[in-house]
């Protein structure tokens, strides 16, 4: 909690301040998969200059994480001047790719800088992974540049019904490739607005054990968004630290510079600055200020006031905040 505004926080239930921003660094990419959530119109890039405008004010204002989002991120021609930048200032650059473009001059330049990079895999074997992702061998090729070049990463792997099976091969298949952990993400609606392949509670409940098997080494982690596995998982504190972060604690910057809650939740905002977005904008203030435990498919459950699941689970808690998750596998009454 360090630099954060205890009382605003206690008062407000969100940081004065956000702690993390997301850059949409371009919104192309070489792949075609299936649960892609991007409705993409025009190809484009963000422009440098703009990046470093809004990664400085962001500086100024106490944000200690940018990560670098796509498309796939590593299709931006100054991807390496991105992650530089971010270091030059003091604030620590995340990356989750695919893997598709990475080369051996990129894997030795990001040995020379500090970065979290999580590369994608959906299964453990390509007839898996392409059930929901593209590019299974290109994800490979890269894991095996960053070995080559000891660039430590982790892997980013999105829980389906389709693949949970696999999940306890996928994380022997992590280690065999020098991975540091996995990181369990929820599932989200892709970019025609549809649940593919959602997650059931016999799968939630496999994911609860082996997580519960690793508790000691910690090498599975639960991203913040996946908050009803992690609610299930664990006894989870009462507190909007946890769960889903936008606005609470983070937003994004579209590849145009206008302001988003989240790359799921597209809801696009222009305003000056950071902040006068992060104190005025209409959707982060709608997502602060439905609680789960108010909402109207959410209140009779047991987990409500600790739950902050992700609004693009499905589609009718992305388009109105307030009607909570119907399809909640878990839901304990």
């Amino acid at each position: 909690m360090e630099n954060i505004n205890i009382s605003f926080f206690k008062k407000n239930n969100y940081l004065q301040f956000p702690r993390v921003i997301q850059f949409e660094i371009t919104n192309n990419c070489p792949l075609d998969c299936p649960q892609c959530y991007k409705d993409i119109d025009n190809v484009k890039d963000m422009d440098f200059g703009l990046f470093k405008k809004m990664a400085s004010e962001a500086k100024r204002i106490g944000v200690k994480r940018a990560m670098l989002n796509g498309g796939e991120p590593l299709s931006h021609p100054q991807f390496l001047d991105f992650v530089k930048y971010l270091n030059s200032i003091g604030i620590l650059p995340t990356c989750f790719t695919s893997g598709a473009g990475m080369t051996a001059k990129i894997a030795a330049e990001l040995k020379k800088t500090n970065i979290e990079l999580c590369v994608s895999f959906n299964g453990s074997t390509e007839e898996i992974n392409k059930r929901s992702r593209d590019g299974y061998k290109k994800a490979l090729s890269a894991v095996g540049l960053l070995n080559e070049f000891d660039v430590p990463f982790s892997i980013n792997w999105v829980a389906r019904d389709d693949n949970v099976l696999d999940f306890e091969d996928l994380i022997q298949f992590s280690r065999e490739m020098n991975s540091k952990g996995i990181t369990v993400v929820c599932s989200k609606i892709n970019g025609k607005y549809l649940e593919e392949s959602p997650l059931h509670k016999e799968g939630y409940e496999m994911i609860k054990r082996l997580i519960r098997k690793d508790e000691n080494e910690k090498y599975i982690n639960i991203q913040n968004c996946n908050n009803i596995l992690a609610v299930y998982s664990y006894d989870m504190p009462v507190s909007k630290l946890y769960g889903c972060p936008a606005g609470v604690m983070s937003f994004a910057v579209t590849v145009d510079g206008e302001f988003v809650p989240c790359p799921h939740l597209y809801m696009k905002e222009e305003y000056k600055s950071i902040t006068e977005y992060w104190d005025a904008s209409k959707y982060l203030n709608s997502l602060r200020n439905n609680e789960t435990k108010n909402l109207k498919y959410c209140s009779e459950c047991s987990r409500s006031d600790r739950c902050r699941f992700c609004r693009a689970i499905c589609k009718e808690s992305h388009e109105d905040f307030s009607v909570g998750y119907m399809g909640c596998p878990i839901f304990k009454c």
